[in-house]
């Protein structure tokens, strides 16, 4: 949890999966359900979105039959969030919607807060700009977790959209006062991204944007490295260098495509194409065809499971196991156990919708 508060999150999305695989050897089912929404909390701040929303729809179900509406608003919260990120406006506005009505019954503040953020990032995505910055004030300040703080560069990017520099400068000064918390890349290159946005000088923005991205290399999310690439391909366009931009927003569009984070995909290949350059769009029509209980499968399978393991961790029979694995290798296109594995399974799953 101190992983989750102070935004260290690739050591705390491990903890938390191994916690998965322990509470699920042990069968108790309410542990289960909290250990799940850990790890889907994880999972999509690692940038593994596809599986962040396979552990949430897992726990979501979980709960629902377990009777506990606390915990079914926190799930709907963080679905809502995980569905914004993957583009699916409708599932994430009826789950939004679903929290905070749960949440206002319970008085249970967390979720609605959530709610909003998720609502935030959204409409950021959507390119509504107003609509953004109102849901991202409604976030609960507070710091554990830090979800207002880390919301920062979409309140700067909403704001700026907006023409409300005061606002922006006030989100980046807190994020500044914040920042000695984590020492972590993710945050010191959320920063000097953010400082770079709001820089009047075109080489202090370079510069910044250059500390962004030493920051943001193989230790932080992919996602996080691809939003720096993206604004600094913005400012970059906007600065009229259309050849430098094309290289960070060619960048960011295939992390977008490959982590299944539509919204901004699109984002990207809109900048990019005002650059002159248009970009195909990716093509994941044979693996769409998975279902969420085929992924599970999948990933337990490519991990190293055996039927019998990956029957035990779902609650599944073992020939119910058998029974998906074969569709999985159908629509992949393998033959065997040892093909799955090779697959780059997880850039492969994200770019799937449920």
């Amino acid at each position: 949890m101190i992983g989750l508060w102070i935004a260290d999150f690739p050591p705390a999305r491990n903890r938390f999966a191994r916690l998965v695989a322990q509470r699920r050897a042990e069968g108790s089912l309410p542990e289960l359900a909290l250990a799940l929404f850990l790890l889907a909390a994880g999972e999509q701040c690692v940038g593994r979105i596809q599986a962040g929303f396979d552990a949430s729809a897992e726990g979501l179900e979980l709960v629902r039959q377990l009777g506990s509406a606390n915990d079914e608003a926190n799930y709907l919260a963080l679905h809502s969030w995980i569905t914004a990120l993957l583009g699916q406006e409708e599932e994430s506005r009826q789950c939004a919607a679903a929290a905070r009505r749960l949440g206002l019954a319970t008085g249970h503040n967390w979720a609605v807060s959530e709610a909003h953020l998720a609502l935030g990032e959204l409409e950021l995505g959507l390119g509504n700009a107003a609509e953004a910055v109102e849901h991202f004030e409604q976030v609960d300040p507070g710091p554990f977790p830090p979800s207002s703080i880390l919301a920062t560069p979409g309140i700067i990017d909403a704001a700026l959209r907006l023409g409300q520099l005061t606002r922006a400068h006030a989100a980046l000064g807190r994020l500044a006062a914040w920042a000695p918390v984590s020492r972590t890349p993710l945050v010191n290159g959320m920063l000097a991204r953010c400082r770079g946005v709001l820089s009047a000088d075109r080489e202090q923005a370079d510069a910044l944007f250059a500390e962004a991205l030493r920051h943001h290399d193989h230790r932080v999310p992919p996602f996080e490295r691809a939003r720096t690439q993206l604004a600094y391909g913005e400012r970059l366009r906007r600065d009229r260098l259309k050849t430098d931009a094309r290289i960070q927003l060619r960048s960011a569009l295939d992390t977008f495509d490959a982590i299944g984070a539509r919204l901004w995909a699109g984002r990207a290949r809109d900048e990019l194409r005002a650059t002159g350059e248009t970009a195909r769009k990716r093509d994941n029509t044979m693996l769409e065809t998975l279902t969420p209980q085929e992924r599970r499968v999948a990933r337990l399978v490519a991990d190293g499971a055996s039927n019998k393991d990956v029957a035990a961790q779902l609650f599944l029979s073992s020939r119910t196991v058998e029974y998906h694995l074969g569709k999985v290798f159908t629509k992949l296109g393998v033959a065997s156990r040892v093909e799955l594995a090779r697959l780059p399974l997880e850039s492969a799953l994200a770019g799937q919708s449920a």
